[in-house]
C-alpha cells in the first residue's frame, strides 16, 4: 500500500463506522421528532386511562375536561388565577384538609361518575333531551368558534386554555352532550317526586328546627356605674308575663341612657335578630329553638371561656318574640324581555345623561313589547299562547329556550319593576294567576305572565325531600356500578 493511499483512507469521513453512527443518530432523531409530534397530539394523554366506570374507560383528557371545568368555576369565584394561588399546595376554602388540586380531582370524580350513570339510565329508558338543550348544543360549535375568534385563538387553543391540553371540538361536544343529557335526566327524576301536603307537614314536624325561623331581642350584659353584672342578670331573669317583650326593651333602654335622644324614638335594631335559623352547639339558639320555649319567655345565657386567670363569663339576656314557619311567599312567572338598545351619538359613542348614566332607547323597547302584547290579546290569553311568543321574541338568553320560565323566586330576587308588581306593599294589589303586565326595568321592557304564589316553607321542604330521594337514587346507582381508579395515571392530572 502506498503512503498516499494510506493517507487518503485515514482522511475519509465516510468510513463504515461513521456511516453506521450517522444512521443510528438519524433514526434516533426521527424517533424523537415523531415521539414529540405524537405527544403534542395528545395521543399518550388519550391512552392514559385514569378511571373505569363499569365498562367505560375514562382517559386523562376526558377527566381533565371535568377537572378544568371545576377549576374555571372556582377560580372565577375566588380569583385563584389573578391572586397567584398555587393550587397544588394551597388549602381549599371549602375543605381545609385538601389542596385546591385535590378538591378539583374529587369534584371531577363525582361529576364524571354522575354523568356516566345518569346518561346510561337516560339511554336505557329512552329519555329524550329537552328541546332547549338540543338547541343549545346545536349552536355550541359556532359559539366556541366565535369565542375563540374574539380571543384571537384557534378553536383547539381556546379549548385547551379553557379546559385542558389537546381537547378538540369533537371531544368538547361529546363530553358536553353527555353531561347535558345527564343533567336533563336528573331533572326529570327530581320532577317525578311529588308529595301530599300531609307528607310535607309531617316532614316539618319531624325536622322542625331545620325549617323554623325565629325573632328575638338579646342584650349582652355589662356592669354600669350603678349596677353590677349580677344585679342586672337578676333584673332580666325577673322579667315575665305577656308583656315580657315590652319590659325587656324598657330594660335595654334603661341601661343605655347615653343612647336616649330627646324627641327621638330609641332604636332597638342592634338588639333585634330576625329570621334567625337554628345552629347546633350555640347555647343561645339551642334555647330559642327548644320546643318548650314560647313567645315572651326570657332567659339569661351564661357562657364561660378560658381557664384560670384568663377565665371569663359572658351573660346574654334573651326574649323570644316568635318562632315558626317561614310565612313569606315565593312566585313564578313566564316573561319576555325586550332589551332597550343603548343610544349612540353621531360618532358611535354611548350617550349619557347628566349623572353619567348610559341612555337607552326605552321607547323602542316599549313599542316592541306593546306589539307582541297586542298579538297575545287577540288570542285566548292562555299560558300556552303566551309561551308561544317567547323563543322568537325574548332577549333573555337564560330563559329563551325554557319558555321564559322563572320559578319560586322570593321578594327582592327580581329586578325592581318586576319585583314591585309581583310583591306590592298592599296585598290587595297583588296580581292574580293569568294576569299579564308590560313592565319597565333597567334592562328594557318585560311582558310578564303571572303563574301564582306558593308558601316559601312548603317549597323549601318539598325541595329538601326531593333532594333526599334523589341522593338515595344516586347511591343505589353507584352501589350497582363498579368504579375503579388508576392512581398512577390519576397523578398525571392537572
Amino acid at each position: 500500500m502506498s503512503k498516499n493511499t494510506a493517507t487518503k483512507k485515514k482522511d475519509s469521513v465516510w468510513s463504515p463506522t461513521v456511516i453506521i453512527v450517522a444512521i443510528v443518530c438519524a433514526i434516533a432523531l426521527t424517533v424523537t421528532v415523531v415521539f414529540a409530534l405524537i405527544a403534542r397530539s395528545g395521543y399518550f394523554r388519550r391512552s392514559n386511562i385514569v378511571m373505569e366506570i363499569g365498562e367505560n374507560q375514562i382517559s386523562q383528557i376526558e377527566f381533565e375536561y371535568y377537572y378544568g371545568a371545576q377549576y374555571q368555576y372556582w377560580a372565577s369565584a375566588f380569583g385563584l388565577a389573578s391572586s397567584g394561588v398555587n393550587i397544588k399546595t394551597a388549602k381549599c376554602y371549602m375543605d381545609n384538609t385538601k389542596t385546591w388540586h385535590e378538591y378539583f380531582v374529587d369534584q371531577a370524580k363525582e361529576a364524571i361518575v354522575s354523568d356516566y350513570l345518569l346518561a346510561a339510565e337516560a339511554t336505557k329508558n329512552n329519555f329524550e333531551m329537552k328541546e332547549a338543550s338540543k338547541k343549545t348544543l346545536e349552536t355550541l360549535p359556532d359559539d366556541i368558534e366565535t369565542a375563540a375568534e374574539a380571543n384571537s385563538m384557534s378553536v383547539n387553543a381556546y379549548l385547551s386554555a379553557l379546559y385542558c391540553r389537546n381537547l378538540t371540538m369533537e371531544d368538547f361536544v361529546a363530553f358536553t352532550t353527555r353531561s347535558q343529557l345527564a343533567t336533563d335526566y336528573a331533572e326529570s327524576v327530581m320532577d317525578g317526586y311529588s308529595y301530599e301536603d300531609s307528607e310535607i307537614e309531617k316532614y316539618f314536624t319531624d325536622h322542625r328546627k331545620d325549617f323554623e325561623l325565629a325573632e328575638y331581642y338579646y342584650y349582652t350584659i355589662k356592669a354600669t356605674k350603678d349596677k353590677t353584672v349580677d344585679a342586672i342578670v337578676d333584673e332580666f331573669k325577673a322579667i315575665s308575663g305577656e308583656d315580657s317583650i315590652t319590659k325587656f326593651k324598657d330594660k335595654i333602654k334603661e341601661l343605655n341612657p347615653d343612647k336616649v335622644e330627646e324627641g327621638k324614638e330609641f332604636s332597638y335594631s342592634s338588639y333585634l335578630k330576625t329570621d334567625a335559623t337554628y345552629t347546633e352547639n350555640n347555647e343561645l339558639l339551642e334555647w330559642v329553638f327548644k320546643e318548650e320555649t314560647k313567645a315572651n319567655d326570657v332567659t339569661v345565657i351564661e357562657v364561660k371561656s378560658g381557664e384560670g386567670d384568663s377565665a371569663t363569663t359572658t351573660y346574654t339576656a334573651v326574649v323570644l318574640v316568635n318562632r315558626g314557619k317561614d310565612d313569606s311567599k315565593v312566585a313564578s312567572m313566564h316573561h319576555i324581555l325586550f332589551q332597550a338598545a343603548t343610544k349612540l351619538d353621531a360618532n358611535g359613542n354611548e350617550l349619557k345623561d347628566s349623572e353619567g348614566k348610559v341612555q337607552k332607547d326605552m321607547d323602542a323597547a316599549k313599542a316592541e313589547a306593546e306589539k307582541i302584547l297586542a298579538e297575545f290579546n287577540k288570542g285566548d290569553k292562555s299560558k300556552e299562547s303566551f309561551v308561544s311568543f317567547v323563543e322568537a321574541n325574548t332577549d333573555d338568553t337564560a330563559s329563551k329556550y325554557t319558555e321564559g320560565l322563572y320559578e319560586n323566586f322570593a321578594e327582592g330576587d327580581m329586578t325592581d319593576g318586576i319585583n314591585d308588581w309581583i310583591f306590592p306593599e298592599k296585598e290587595e294589589d297583588q296580581p292574580k294567576v293569568g294576569d299579564v303586565a308590560n313592565l319597565a326595568t333597567d334592562y328594557g321592557y318585560h311582558l310578564v305572565y303571572f303563574l301564582g304564589y306558593a308558601d316559601a316553607w312548603k317549597v323549601d321542604i318539598e325541595n329538601t325531600m326531593k333532594n333526599e330521594a334523589y341522593e338515595k337514587y344516586m347511591e343505589d346507582l353507584e352501589a350497582a356500578t363498579s368504579v375503579k381508579y388508576n392512581e398512577e395515571n390519576m397523578a398525571k392530572v392537572g
